[in-house]
């Protein structure tokens, strides 16, 4: 399983005070409806926690997810051929030290990894079944270019007039 969106964890716990919310990237209920039968392993981005804690003065979900701040490892590595190349080495890995006797590997991709997992599984001859789940919109691929016209942007709009 391929997960990805802007360089999230797959859970984000958001505390203020002695509040907490968790925030799923991935709906872990509907998982498990299948991992009685599969081995599920979660692929996350380079840089990127599994899960991890933000502190806020307020908890508003989107809000607080829209403040989350990726690695400076998620932006040096965020793209297509990085991901892929990780996904590679985790399914040869785990060829050698799980056992597969129906000889079947789904590479399921939500989200961004929805747009990865057709290239993975085009040049990962393991993988059987492919299974994407896509949203719309500007994706991991332009995730530099959306942070240099930001920068850009702010730059512009900092610099004093004359």
């Amino acid at each position: 399983m391929v997960s990805g969106v802007r360089g999230l964890p797959v859970m984000l716990v958001v505390s203020s005070g002695d509040r907490s919310i968790q925030l799923g990237t991935v709906p872990p209920d509907q998982i498990f409806t299948f991992a009685d039968d599969y081995h599920v392993v979660f692929i996350s981005k380079a840089g990127t926690p599994f899960c991890d804690t933000s502190i806020v003065d307020e908890i508003n979900p989107l809000k607080n997810m829209e403040d989350y701040q990726p690695s400076e490892e998620y932006i040096q590595k965020c793209g297509m051929e990085w991901e892929i190349a990780a996904s590679k080495k985790v399914i040869a890995k785990l060829g050698k030290q799980v056992s597969n006797s129906e000889n079947k590997i789904i590479a399921l991709g939500i989200s961004e990894g929805g747009q990865l997992v057709p290239r993975l599984a085009h040049e990962c001859s393991h993988i059987t079944h492919l299974v994407g789940l896509v949203t719309t919109g500007l994706n991991q691929f332009y995730q530099l270019w959306i942070i240099r016209v930001q920068q850009e942007i702010s730059t512009i709009i900092q610099k004093p007039s004359s």
